[in-house]
Formats: C-alpha cells, sequence, structure tokens
C-alpha cells in the first residue's frame, strides 16, 4: 500500500490558525504537543506532523478500506531529521534538496513508516509497504490551474517518459473505494499510485505491485 501528502504552508497560514484555541488538542496527541512546543520552528512543526499523519492514514484507509476521522487515534513518534550524507541510503526519490525527515505513525494497531522533505514552503510526506522503493516520485508547481486535472497530467508525464508509453494510451481510473489506479490500453498496471495536491502544488508516488 502507498500514501502520500503534500502541504503548501503558505496556503495552510491562509486556511488554518493553528494557534487559536484547542486548535492543537483537537488533532494531536500530547507527545506531539510537546513536540511542537519545543521546536525552533513550532509553525512548521505543526505541518510536518500533520502531513506525516495524513500520509500514513491515506495508506491505512487504502489497506483498510476505511474513511474516517480519527486525528487523536493517529500517533508519531521517533521523529528524525536525517542527515544529508544518508540521504543516499534512504528511499528519498530525487528529493536530495531540502531538509528531510523520517516518522513512525501508528493508527489502531497498524504502523507506518514516514518520510518527509520540506524545502522552503513545501512539505511532501510519502509511505510504502516496507522493502519498497518508488518508482516515480514528483512533486512540482502548478501554478492557479485546477490542482486535480494539473496532477493527473503531471503523472501522465511522467510515465509516458519512463514506460514510453503514448499518452493516448494512459488513463487513471478510481476503484470502488475511490483508489486511483494507472491503466495502460485499458488493461489495469500492476502499479502502486497516490495522488496529491495542495495550494500551489501538486504530486504523485508510484511503486510496482499493487498492494
Amino acid at each position: 500500500m502507498i500514501g502520500n501528502d503534500i502541504v503548501d504552508l503558505q496556503q495552510a497560514r491562509q486556511e488554518s490558525n493553528w494557534q487559536r484555541p484547542r486548535y492543537l488538542e483537537k488533532i494531536f496527541t500530547q507527545e506531539e504537543q510537546q513536540r511542537i512546543a519545543e521546536a525552533e520552528a513550532p509553525e512548521v512543526m505543526v505541518w510536518l506532523l500533520w502531513s506525516c499523519k495524513e500520509a500514513a492514514y491515506k495508506r491505512w484507509a487504502s489497506q483498510t478500506q476505511q474513511r474516517r476521522f480519527l486525528p487523536k487515534k493517529m500517533e508519531s513518534t521517533d521523529f528524525y531529521q536525517i542527515q544529508e550524507q544518508d540521504l543516499t541510503t534512504t528511499e528519498m526519490g530525487k528529493q536530495k534538496v531540502g531538509h528531510h525527515y523520517t516518522c513512525s505513525v501508528r493508527i489502531i494497531g497498524h504502523h507506518y513508516m514516514v518520510y518527509t522533505a520540506l524545502k522552503d514552503d513545501l512539505i511532501h510526506s510519502w509511505t510504502l509497504t516496507e522493502g519498497k522503493k518508488p518508482l516515480l516520485l514528483e512533486v512540482a508547481p502548478l501554478g492557479q490551474q485546477d490542482l486535480s486535472i494539473a496532477t493527473r497530467s503531471l503523472l501522465l508525464k511522467h510515465l509516458s517518459k519512463h514506460f514510453l508509453w503514448s499518452p493516448t494510451d494512459i488513463s487513471i481510473q478510481k476503484n470502488e473505494h475511490g483508489r486511483p489506479f494507472v491503466y495502460y490500453q485499458n488493461k489495469k498496471c500492476p502499479l502502486s499510485l497516490s495522488l496529491a495536491h495542495h495550494g500551489r502544488y501538486g504530486g504523485f508516488v508510484l511503486a510496482e505491485g499493487e498492494s
């Protein structure tokens, strides 16, 4: 299974006032609130943790075929920054610029390792089945376009380039649970896909294998 999440910090500032009373209490555990309070940049830590938990939640939802609002039942622990010299040994794809973190997220008996990249005002988090690595991983600024359409166009462009497929032969279709799949010439491909967009950015993570 697979999940990814994007936070445009500029957009997040406009949409949410994380400093209003009881906001953090509603969506973060006591340990997470403590981590935010002790952070050098509390606002950034809020959205780093949120993005980690959202990526894990999307993987959990695909795995269990459930969609529930349960922020306090998602617990992030072991949040660490990855040192630059160690980046080549992690599955961070091409995202070698900026700051990188790992985080463990537990959701109702399930455990997920999440990788997160922070560059300027963009946060991107993703998680994969243990032992797998991304086949394709991309995040890009999409401007003022329809983000859903633009994100799919970004994916089609990279699928076409990677597999040498004609764009007209590729489609993205969702199953009855809303999970997206890649189809080539009307045949479902054995690929795991997660799409995400927020604010000015859109992106995806693609891996081999359906599960």
